[in-house]
């Protein structure tokens, strides 16, 4: 356990030194940031300008931001301004011309009487998405940590001296998976903080356990292949951008037969369960899936891990 212990306090000192885990660590929390914006300038449909002396006659609307103007000038300069925004005057819409058909035809249903414009329950739906993309993105952070952790050894020419050491092999291993799960789960936090994920203990736990375990398997395998931060980089790229984000993205997004496609990506099932989460339907069974694949994963590189630096070879009798 000292020896455990020693090996932690050397891996904590390197990641702090590393401004490249460091950026890592931050990415999530911005977009984070501007994922929770998104409620707040985002809406299906364009935002109302009416005058002082109308604006009782627009109050039990729903789903529709009312601005109210004190006069003529001021409508007409909100109206043509950048902003989505149309207007409504004795009876009359005020446009600038480049509002959607759609959008002029539901303005006219309130001059013909209807008091509710509901889009409120697609629109939060909408946001749901959005954060559950963004949360799930914090899981990224474990394998490109632990990834760039073990190229650090190779570039620096470590994983020899590391052999001649009395601590098992595996110690150091599980010093790097030990501070990679700890960012991982900071960064969770925090951003499930931001994105105001739903307090449910155990389905958090299980997401955070899914997160992690992808990450780390992730993060082994990849270490097979790269022998410095260039090719790391080289290879997370296509990684990252497709297997880890356009896929599962075109999956929750689009739906239908991309979210058929999707299934077969092992992070899509995590995805599904953030988005679960935050929709209220939250089920264990992406969390079978997810942990099943990981188990076998690790077994698979536990058999091959020997080939690798950061393994002992296997003595040929």
């Amino acid at each position: 356990m000292k020896m455990f212990w020693s090996f932690l306090l050397k891996e904590w000192a390197l990641t702090r030194r590393n401004v490249f885990i460091l950026l890592i660590f931050l990415f999530p929390l911005l977009t984070a940031m501007g994922g929770s914006g998104i409620q707040h300038v985002y809406s299906p449909l364009p935002k109302l300008v009416v005058l002082e002396q109308e604006v009782e006659h627009y109050d039990g609307l729903k789903g529709l931001e009312v601005m109210v103007a004190r006069d003529d000038e001021q409508m007409r300069r909100w109206v043509f301004d950048l902003d989505h925004k149309i207007g409504i005057k004795d009876g009359e819409l005020v446009v600038d011309g480049r509002e959607a058909v759609e959008d002029v035809e539901k303005m006219k249903s309130l001059l013909q009487g209807e008091k509710v414009v509901d889009v409120g329950a697609d629109r939060q739906r909408l946001f749901n998405k959005v954060f559950a993309f963004n949360l799930y993105g914090t899981f990224m952070v474990g394998a490109m940590v632990l990834l760039f952790k073990l190229v650090e050894e190779r570039e620096r020419f470590t994983t020899e001296l590391q052999k001649t050491q009395p601590a098992h092999p595996l110690i150091p291993l599980l010093a790097k998976v030990t501070i990679t799960a700890g960012i991982v789960g900071v960064d969770f936090l925090l951003c499930g903080w931001i994105l105001n994920v739903p307090l449910k203990v155990l389905p958090l736990v299980f997401i955070l356990a899914s997160g992690v375990s992808l990450g780390i398997v992730l993060g082994l395998i990849l270490a097979f292949y790269a022998t410095n931060e260039s090719q790391a980089l080289a290879i997370l790229k296509p990684v990252v951008f497709v297997g880890l984000m356009g896929i599962p993205a075109l999956g929750l997004f689009m739906e239908g037969w991309m979210h058929q496609l999707a299934l077969f990506n092992p992070f899509y099932w995590l995805l599904l369960m953030v988005n679960d989460l935050y929709q209220g339907e939250f089920s264990g069974v992406y969390f079978v899936y997810s942990m099943f694949f990981c188990l076998v994963g690790l077994g698979v590189i536990s058999r091959y891990w020997y080939k690798t630096l950061y393994g002992i070879p296997k003595v040929q009798r």
